[in-house]
């Protein structure tokens, strides 16, 4: 049953992974596009937001980490790696016009976002 509200926003569903696989993530994301498809207005996916800091730097990191110090770095959230997807993450969206940001599992990329869209 589609939503017959006078209002449907245009959402950006932000993932790092894909929304599109019922059985990546258990398959949460791609329910929750799903019913934000049905109930809430157009869904934009802008899925595997990986920059090249994220890929290399973020690694090498915490690789050096895991052998020099024995510690167990969380990559994807260091704020060097943090501030590039943010940028790519703003590259996306400002391509078209949104009225919310979804972002389930995106802490790294819309830690520094700057942006006036609400975030979710």
């Amino acid at each position: 049953m589609k939503n017959t509200a006078d209002h449907h926003f245009k959402i950006a569903f932000l993932t790092s992974e894909s929304a599109r696989d019922a059985h990546g993530h258990s398959g949460s994301l791609y329910y929750m596009g799903k019913a934000l498809e049905q109930f809430c207005g157009e869904v934009t996916y802008i899925e595997h937001v990986v920059s090249w800091q994220r890929r290399i730097v973020g690694r090498i990191m915490r690789e050096a980490a895991r052998r020099g110090i024995k510690w167990h770095i969380a990559y994807k959230r260091l704020p060097l790696v943090a501030r590039a997807q943010a940028r790519l993450a703003a590259q996306h969206i400002a391509r078209q016009h949104f009225d919310l940001i979804v972002a389930p599992d995106c802490v790294s990329e819309i830690a520094f976002l700057q942006t006036n869209i609400p975030i979710l």
